[in-house]
């Protein structure tokens, strides 16, 4: 039986803890930061282990990448702070290359879904609209991480 790399184990990890924050936001509508910190831990043990500082390093630009691209969107209070930590820690686990396909393929999802339900919106209600962001941005790190394996 063949013994899974680190790609795997991070791929591994990055599935199990975005769905499971997919679930918990769309049933209870927020991400836990049980869920985020079990991402990050696990995310830098494996990289630890099987990559040393460097891998960790790679980790952290990535993790970088994800707080430029969630933070303003925090603060806009267009995202919440769950959202923007599962970004962070699912960048980690991809890496900087990774994180930007992620957060171009989460924004793009995240905009079509605001344009969808704005269109649905009755006219003279409320044109601000709020919906579950963990899905969107798990969907984008499984994009993210294929697109980064062809790049």
């Amino acid at each position: 039986m063949a013994e899974l790399s680190d790609a795997a184990w991070l791929l591994v990890v990055g599935a199990v803890g975005a769905t499971w924050a997919a679930i918990t936001d769309l049933r209870f509508g927020r991400v836990t930061n049980g869920t985020v910190s079990a991402i990050v831990v696990l995310g830098l043990a494996v990289r630890g282990a099987f990559g040393g500082a460097s891998s960790i390093t790679w980790g952290v630009m990535g993790a970088c990448v994800g707080a430029v691209v969630s933070t303003p969107l925090y603060r806009m209070n267009r995202i919440g702070a769950g959202d923007a930590k599962l970004m962070i820690g699912l960048c980690l686990l991809l890496g900087p290359v990774g994180a930007c396909y992620t957060a171009a393929v989460a924004a793009a999802l995240a905009g079509a879904t605001a344009e969808i339900l704005q269109r649905r919106t009755p006219p003279g209600a409320s044109v601000r609209v709020s919906f579950p962001v963990a899905p969107l941005i798990a969907v984008g790190a499984a994009i993210g991480a294929a697109l980064a394996t062809l790049a």
